[in-house]
């Protein structure tokens, strides 16, 4: 038995594909972030066109805020050592039950999407309120 980080996410994702988006989230939620935060502070002092159609573009259901949602949340999982059987092709082994943490990891990954959701949801409410007061002051 050999002892592999999982979780929940990097099962159903796979931990290969899961490996290779998390190299590229430390990067990509970073430059997010500060893209974000540029934004909305800028949003509270000015109503300008052109403003309103960046926010438009980096929130709410653009791809690009899809996207940089599940870095985040890639970001935020916690994976945790549980023991993998070895595995032979000709031989039907039963799967190890998992560990009291592993199941704590997929109550987590659930809270995190459902975050995620409420925070495109909330962007893309928030993204039409101001595109709809930049066009009445413009």
């Amino acid at each position: 038995m050999q002892k592999v980080k999982q979780s929940f996410l990097s099962n159903l994702v796979g931990s290969k594909s899961y490996d290779g988006f998390l190299e590229y989230a430390k990067p990509v939620v970073l430059i997010g972030s500060c893209v974000l935060i540029v934004l909305y502070t800028l949003s509270s002092f000015f109503h300008w066109e052109i403003l309103s159609r960046l926010i438009d573009l980096t929130n709410g259901l653009s791809l690009l805020f899809i996207a940089f949602i599940a870095e985040f949340i890639l970001l935020l999982d916690i994976r945790v050592e549980v023991e993998e059987p070895e595995r032979n092709y000709w031989d039907k082994t039963e799967k190890s039950p998992k560990p009291f943490t592993y199941k704590l990891t997929i109550i987590w990954d659930f809270i995190l999407i459902i975050i995620g959701i409420l925070a495109i949801y909330y962007s893309y409410k928030y993204s039409k309120q101001y595109g709809s007061v930049a066009k009445v002051r413009g």
